[in-house]
């Protein structure tokens, strides 16, 4: 909540229709309705960020794989720093290690 503006949050919570919840009969649609007004009103000022999150690992990925993988990009970015055809067959042989 880096920016928050406190005077315009509070602006917004006054102003919120509240009592329009009350127009459902179920408890359960009042509580939903009004989860979603306040939710509304704090994303309004300080809208919530999306994380994405990385799995560990995939099942069939192990450690000697990982390794192969590691290598192979290593041997990319020496390519990528000064191509050569020698550095470019390696990093064949390597992609075609990893992809077996």
């Amino acid at each position: 909540m880096k920016n928050f503006d406190e005077p315009a949050s509070l602006s917004t919570l006054r102003d919120t229709p509240w009592d329009t919840a009350y127009v459902f009969d179920d408890l359960n649609d009042i509580w939903s309705y009004w989860g979603s007004l306040l939710k509304h009103a704090i994303d309004d000022h300080d809208p919530s960020k999306r994380v994405y999150l990385k799995s560990k690992h995939l099942p069939w990925i192990n450690q000697t794989i990982q390794n192969q993988m590691r290598f192979r990009n290593h041997l990319y970015g020496k390519l990528r720093r000064s191509k050569t055809s020698e550095k470019l067959e390696q990093l064949v042989k390597c992609n075609e290690n990893v992809s077996d």
